[in-house]
């Protein structure tokens, strides 16, 4: 199952990110603008970390969502990417972009209402860590 999206997988990028454009709250690492929210779709084992991108430079950014981390009470869990697609991608400038990734822990997950990301090093791999919560709803009905 594919569960994440990356526009950047098809090669283009939403035209012409505007500042404060994105849903929620917003972290700026360098040049790029991150709000992030969690969501539990019904085909989805694990939560789904949603991510909207936003270049704020006129010069484009790398971007790894590999380095991503996602953590539910200490326990790190892992991106779910059976078809090795969640690669290093450059954000063109004053761009936008959006994933969708979902995440499996080691073992079952009860009571799951937050999960911890650290988004430090998505944009610069020797990057301070960043850690936010976000709030993961109920997994949807089918």
């Amino acid at each position: 199952m594919r569960l994440w999206l990356i526009v950047a997988a098809t090669g283009c990028w939403a035209p012409s990110y505007q500042v404060g454009s994105l849903d929620g709250e917003v972290h700026h690492l360098g040049c790029v603008d991150i709000a992030v929210r969690g969501a539990w779709p019904h085909e989805a084992v694990g939560p789904v970390v949603v991510i909207e991108l936003g270049n704020r430079c006129e010069h484009s950014v790398p971007v790894d969502l590999r380095r991503l981390e996602v953590f539910h009470d200490g326990t790190r869990l892992k991106a779910f990417d059976p078809d090795d697609e969640i690669d290093a991608r450059r954000i063109d400038a004053r761009q936008t972009g959006a994933e969708w990734i979902e995440y499996r822990a080691p073992s079952r997950i009860d009571g799951l209402d937050a999960l911890d990301v650290d988004l430090g090093r998505v944009v610069d791999a020797d990057a301070s860590p960043h850690v936010v919560r976000i709030a993961v709803p109920q997994r949807e009905a089918p």
